[in-house]
C-alpha cells in the first residue's frame, strides 16, 4: 500500500530527482536482500539494505558527491572541508577527488584509526581536532572560513539530504510493501533523506529511528519541541556522535519520522556478532544498530516486513575479539540458519 507524495517539504521531489540522476553512475544502486537467518531469528520478514556496498563503504558518499558537485556548479569551489569522525570525512574526500577538489577533514583526538588512513589515502589532508565530532566542527568551520574552503556539512544541508534521500526512493522500490524502515540517527541527515525519499515515493512505511543509550539528541530534540544539545559522550558507534541536530534534519524528522528507539552498547555489540554469523559480513557498530533495535523492540514495532538501513563497515579491529567470542550470540545465530552449534565451522580470520 502506499501513499500521496507529502508536500511542503524542506527537501523536495525535484532535488531528489536530480540527485538520483547525478548519482546513477557513480554510486551503487545497493541491494536491499530479504535475510532468511534474521527473518527466523526474529520472527519476521527482515531486509537488508547494503550501503556497507558503497565505493567508502558507507552511504554518506551520496550526500557528499551530491554536496560538491553543488558547489563547483555554482561557486566554482576548488577546496572543500568538513568536520568527520570519519565515514562523511571519507565520502567528501571521494567527492573531492571525484571533481578535481582538494579536500581537508577535520577530526576529533579519538577517531578510528582505520578510518582515517582511509582518508588520507583517498588524497584528503587531515587535521586533528578537537576531542569530540562538536569541537572539530568548531574548529573546521572557523578554519574553512578563514582560509577561504567552502564547508560541507555533513547533516545541515538540503543537498546532502538529497544524496541520502536517493536510499529511501530505493526501498520503496526494492520493498514496497516495508511496514518499516529502521535508520541510524546521529545529526538526522540521513534518516530527514530517507524519511524523505520514501515519502516522495509514495511509501506508507513508518520510519523508526534509532540511537545509541546516552547519545539521543534528537529523541530529546523532539521531546522539547526544537533541537537540545545532549552533553558530551562517548560511544562505539562513533558514526552517530553528533550532540545536537539541526533545526533542517530535526523538521523533517519530527514531520515524517514515527518514533526514536534506543539501545544500549552491548546490544549493538550483540547485534555485530549476529550479522558477522548470520550474513558473514563485517558492520560498524553506527550500523549494526538498525539491528540491534531489532532485536531489543520487535515487539513495538509495526507487523510485517521491516528494513534495517545497513549504513557502513568500516570497523576498528579493535572491536573483533569480542565479537568472534560471543558464544551466546554464535549459538543463536547457528540456530537460526539450522546450522548445529556443535558443528560450527571454524571463524575465518579477519585481517
Amino acid at each position: 500500500m502506499t501513499s500521496p507524495p507529502v508536500r511542503g517539504l524542506p527537501v523536495g521531489r525535484d532535488l531528489i530527482d536530480a540527485a538520483e540522476r547525478y548519482l546513477a553512475a557513480l554510486v551503487l544502486r545497493t541491494p536491499c536482500e530479504f535475510s532468511p537467518v534474521l527473518s527466523r531469528l526474529f520472527a519476521r520478514p527482515v531486509w537488508l539494505k547494503w550501503e556497507l556496498m558503497q565505493p567508502t563503504r558507507s552511504f554518506k558518499v551520496r550526500g557528499a558527491l551530491v554536496k560538491a558537485r553543488q558547489l563547483q556548479a555554482t561557486y566554482r569551489t576548488t577546496r572543500i572541508g568538513t568536520a568527520s569522525t570519519g565515514n562523511h570525512g571519507l565520502g567528501v574526500a571521494y567527492a573531492a577527488r571525484v571533481h578535481n577538489q582538494r579536500a581537508v577533514v577535520f577530526a576529533p583526538e579519538a577517531s578510528n584509526p582505520a578510518k582515517m588512513q582511509a582518508i588520507r589515502e583517498l588524497g584528503a589532508e587531515l587535521r586533528v581536532a578537537g576531542s569530540d565530532w562538536q569541537d572539530a566542527f568548531v574548529h573546521a568551520t572557523a578554519a574553512c572560513a578563514g582560509e577561504g574552503i567552502a564547508y560541507v556539512h555533513s547533516f545541515d544541508d538540503p543537498h546532502i539530504i538529497a544524496g541520502q534521500a536517493t536510499i529511501g526512493t530505493e526501498i520503496a522500490a526494492q520493498v514496497p510493501d516495508a511496514a518499516a524502515v529502521i535508520v541510524p540517527i546521529g545529526g538526522g541527515g540521513l534518516i530527514a533523506g530517507v524519511a524523505t525519499g520514501l515519502a516522495e515515493r509514495g511509501s506508507s512505511a513508518a520510519v523508526i529511528g534509532v540511537q545509541p543509550s546516552g547519545a539521543d539528541a534528537m529523541r530529546q530534540s523532539l521531546a522539547a519541541g526544537h533541537p537540545v544539545m545532549v552533553p558530551p559522550f562517548s560511544s562505539i558507534a562513533d558514526g552517530l556522535a553528533a550532540r545536537q541536530p539541526s533545526e533542517l534534519t530535526f523538521t523533517i524528522t519530527q514531520r515524517l519520522v514515527r518514533e526514536i528507539l534506543v539501545v544500549a552498547e552491548p546490544a549493538i555489540l550483540r547485534a555485530m556478532a549476529t550479522l558477522l554469523r548470520a550474513e558473514r559480513l563485517l558492520i560498524e557498530p553506527s550500523a549494526a544498530i538498525t539491528v540491534a533495535a531489532l532485536a531489543e523492540h520487535s515487539r513495538t514495532l509495526p507487523g510485517g516486513h521491516v528494513v534495517c538501513v545497513i549504513t557502513g563497515g568500516n570497523v576498528d579491529p579493535s572491536l573483533l575479539p569480542s565479537l568472534l567470542a560471543d558464544p551466546e550470540t554464535a549459538r543463536k545465530a547457528d540456530l537460526a540458519s539450522g546450522q548445529e552449534p556443535s558443528r560450527r565451522a571454524p571463524a575465518a580470520k579477519v585481517t
